[in-house]
């Protein structure tokens, strides 16, 4: 879930998941024509986005400043938090 801040003020929210389509099907145990769910596999808005932008226009904005660094740096800080849970929960 990435927040997305103007001003001080959250404005919209997305869900990015860098597997495959076909991970996240096989994750959830049904396809994803088989599944009323939004789709996992790339950016996607947020059920509970505010969209006080526009999520067609925040969702190319990160589509066009997304590359390997940023994926790395998601990926990264999901191993973190994974790793922080995991230690309260012990």
């Amino acid at each position: 879930m990435i927040q997305v801040m103007f001003n001080g003020k959250l404005v919209s929210i997305i869900n990015y998941g860098w597997e495959s389509a076909t991970f996240y099907e096989n994750w959830m145990g049904s396809s994803a024509k088989d599944n009323p769910m939004p789709k996992m596999h790339g950016a996607s808005i947020d059920l509970t986005s505010p969209n006080i932008v526009s999520p067609d226009g925040i969702l190319a904005l990160f589509n066009a400043l997304l590359n390997d660094i940023w994926i790395a740096k998601f990926k990264h800080h999901y191993d973190e938090v994974k790793a922080a849970m995991s230690k309260r929960t012990r």
